[in-house]
């Protein structure tokens, strides 16, 4: 019995390894390779010389955000020698809040830290991707409510003193956009450790960064509210025609796809130290309407200034500091974007700053 038992199980033996091997799917043979190809593209190998992987699958962090937001019309008629400059910009204050990360992607929300409630001013969206290779911003921003004038000039007068912290009524800010940059050199150099503060930056690298985007800004203003507003709660009354559809809008609405090239570098300077700055500037191709209000300087002439297409030259700046020993990490950084739109008679800039300081924790250690 016992010997029939072992041929039976010798006889199994050489059938199992004489079947022929089964075949793989189309799936598996076309589809599988080239999917794998494409993620190592925004995900290549690291020189671990030079970058350190992120070791752990979730983190949680703690912020504080100071934003810092300007909204500066700089508009001027040499034919009529009229000008008038004002740069407008809400309070600045801090808020707090805790934030979730898995791998790539973090979500939180902030409290204003002077009434210990959701910051319902306005609304701030911002949704990112960080790979090694690529970044993905995506953000919709509605503002308006609490600006307030910090510089005015009419007609080459400077009247600051009399309107500075005057409320600005009937301004209305909303950005939407996706931005996306491609880093050169994603093996040497992370700018999600300054950046994201997944990997860590063991030593110092820099990188070419390339990209683009789309944006469309729409920026209305009640101009008469505002000539009301001013000469009702100052000593003044504004020499102004604010209904001159020149140098004054009520709604301007302008999109842009930008080309965008720009330079990064982390320095470490110390055992778990590092500083880092990107510098972007962006050349975009403006599409341009404004719904101005009619007078009777000519419809015309506003036609043919404020519905065009153009160029405009934007910038972006970040910089940072961070330090991480792989489980803990703290840091600041700042980073500001500027959006710009002209025409023959009016400038407009859009800064957006945010200086942020953060203290977070990795933890559930990647297998």
């Amino acid at each position: 019995l016992s010997a029939s038992i072992t041929r039976l199980l010798s006889i199994s033996g050489i059938q199992r390894i004489c079947l022929p091997a089964k075949k793989k799917s189309w799936f598996n043979r076309k589809v599988t390779p080239s999917l794998k190809s494409f993620v190592k593209i925004f995900s290549p190998d690291f020189d671990t010389t030079y970058i350190e992987p992120q070791k752990y699958n979730f983190t949680v962090m703690a912020l504080c955000e100071r934003n810092d937001d300007h909204l500066i019309l700089n508009s001027e008629d040499k034919e009529e020698g009229k000008s008038y400059y004002v740069d407008m910009a809400p309070k600045s204050v801090a808020q707090f809040g805790p934030f979730f990360g898995w791998r790539w992607l973090f979500y939180g929300y902030t409290f204003n830290l002077s009434t210990l409630k959701l910051n319902n001013s306005g609304i701030d969206l911002n949704f990112s991707i960080y790979t090694p290779s690529l970044g993905i911003d995506l953000v919709y921003r509605n503002l308006g409510a609490d600006y307030k004038v910090r510089r005015m000039e009419t007609n080459k007068q400077d009247v600051t003193k009399h309107v500075e912290g005057l409320s600005v009524n009937g301004l209305d800010i909303d950005i939407i956009g996706v931005k996306a940059f491609y880093i050169v050199n994603p093996k040497r150099y992370s700018h999600q450790a300054i950046f994201n503060q997944t990997n860590r930056q063991i030593r110092s690298a820099g990188s070419w960064l390339f990209g683009t985007g789309w944006y469309r800004n729409s920026i209305v203003m009640d101009w008469d509210r505002f000539s009301n507003d001013v000469n009702s709660n100052t000593d003044i009354t504004l020499d102004h025609n604010f209904s001159d559809s020149t140098l004054f809008f009520r709604k301007i609405v302008y999109s842009s796809v930008p080309v965008t090239f720009g330079y990064g570098y982390n320095w470490v300077f110390s055992k778990n130290w590092a500083a880092g700055a990107q510098l972007l500037g962006s050349f975009s191709y403006m599409w341009t309407h404004s719904d101005a209000k009619e007078t009777s300087f000519s419809i015309k002439k506003m036609i043919n200034t404020m519905s065009f297409s153009k160029f405009a030259l934007d910038g972006a700046m970040r910089v940072g500091i961070v330090w991480n020993n792989s489980q803990w990490f703290a840091g600041a950084d700042a980073i500001y974007n500027t959006y710009n739109y002209r025409n023959k008679y009016l400038k407009l800039a859009n800064i957006f700053g945010t200086i942020n300081l953060y203290v977070g924790y990795n933890f559930w250690k990647r297998k």
